[in-house]
C-alpha cells in the first residue's frame, strides 16, 4: 500500500565499529519515542536499555547515554530541558542539559506514553494511557487540567501517541479506540483548553465497498506546518501522511519488514531540522530509519 519515500538509514549498521570499541549501551535496542534537542541533535527513549541516547541528527551516531531508573517511553525537550515519561515510577522526570535530574512529576500508577512541551507557555501535555487521558502540567510540574476523560464526545479509549499544533493551539492524541464499544481508531483534535474539535477516523466509508480501514495501531505524530499529520501505524509497519482538515490518505511511507527502510513495529516519527527528512523508530529492528525527503 502506497511507496516507500527514500532509503532507510540504519542505525546498528552506522555504529558497528563503535559497538565495538565502545560497548553495547551505544547503540539502540527498543527505540519508543523521538525529540529533536536542538539543531543537529536527537534524543531516543530506549525501552529495554533503561536509557534515553543522544543522537546526531545527520550520521545517527551516538553521542552520549543518559540511564534511567525505569522503563521509559515519553521524551521531549524545551528551554534546555530533558521531559523522560518512566513507565517503572508513573512520572515525568526532568533533567538539565548535563543529565542531572532536576525534579519529579505526575501521578504514581500512570503511564506517561508520550509527552509534548509547549514552547510558548511550557505547558507540558502528558499522555496517560492507563487512566486514559491526557494531564497538562505548567512548567513547575503542577496540574493545570485534563484532556479527554469519561464524557462520550471527547473520551479516549486507549490514547498513545500526542502531538501540539501550536500555531493552532490544537492537540492531537492518537487512539486506538475499543472495538468492544464499536469505537475505530481514530485520531482526536482539541484545543489547548481541552475542548473537543473533532476527529481524524482511522476508517473511511466507500460507498458500496462498506468501511475501509486507514490505520489500525496509531502511534506517535509528526505535524509539518503546511497541513500534513505524519502518523506511524505499528501493526501495518507505515507512515501515513494525512491532511490535516480532511483525514484523507496522501501517501504512505516505509513497509512492513526488517530491510532496511522497512518498519516492524514503528513507534514514533519526527520531521528533521531541515524540514525535509522523516525519522522513524523502529522497534523489534533496533534502529531508526532516516527516509529522505519523507516530508512534503
Amino acid at each position: 500500500m502506497g511507496r516507500t519515500v527514500g532509503v532507510g538509514l540504519v542505525l546498528g549498521m552506522v555504529l558497528q565499529a563503535a559497538v565495538a570499541a565502545a560497548g553495547s549501551g551505544d547503540r539502540l535496542v527498543s527505540p519508543v519515542r523521538l525529540a529533536v534537542a536542538g539543531k543537529g541533535t536527537l534524543l531516543v527513549s530506549d525501552y529495554r536499555q533503561k536509557a534515553v541516547l543522544v543522537i546526531d541528527d545527520r550520521s545517527l551516531a551516538v553521542r552520549r547515554r543518559l540511564a534511567v531508573t525505569g522503563r521509559p517511553l515519553a521524551v521531549g525537550w524545551a528551554a534546555g530541558r530533558l521531559y523522560v515519561g518512566n513507565e517503572t515510577t508513573g512520572l515525568v522526570e526532568v533533567y538539565n542539559e548535563g543529565g542531572k535530574l532536576l525534579t519529579r512529576f505526575g501521578e504514581t500508577g500512570a503511564v506517561p506514553s508520550d509527552l509534548a512541551v509547549d514552547a510558548g507557555s511550557g505547558a507540558v501535555f502528558v499522555v496517560d494511557s492507563a487512566a486514559r487521558l491526557v494531564r497538562v502540567y505548567d512548567g513547575a510540574g503542577n496540574i493545570l487540567r485534563f484532556i479527554g476523560g469519561p464524557a462520550a464526545d471527547n473520551r479516549l479509549y486507549r490514547p498513545t501517541g500526542i502531538v501540539l499544533d501550536e500555531a493552532g493551539q490544537q492537540v492531537l492524541v492518537s487512539d486506538f479506540g475499543s472495538p468492544e464499544a464499536g469505537i475505530a481508531p481514530r485520531v482526536m483534535v482539541y484545543d489547548y483548553a481541552g475542548a473537543f474539535r473533532r476527529l481524524i477516523p482511522g476508517t473511511v466509508n466507500s460507498g458500496m465497498l462498506g468501511s475501509i480501514s486507514l490505520f489500525s495501531r496509531p502511534q506517535g505524530m509528526a505535524l509539518d506546518g503546511r497541513g500534513h499529520l505524519y502518523l506511524v501505524d505499528s501493526l501495518l509497519g507505515q507512515v501515513l501522511v494525512l491532511d490535516l482538515q480532511s483525514g484523507a490518505l496522501v501517501k504512505t511511507i516505509g513497509s512492513f519488514g526488517t530491510a532496511p527502510g522497512e518498519l516492524q513495529l514503528p513507534l514514533d516519527v519526527i520531521i528533521d531540522g531541515d524540514g525535509a527528512d522523516l525519522l522513524v523508530t523502529n522497534n523489534r529492528s533496533g534502529r531508526i530509519e532516516r527516509f529522505y525527503g519523507g516530508a512534503l
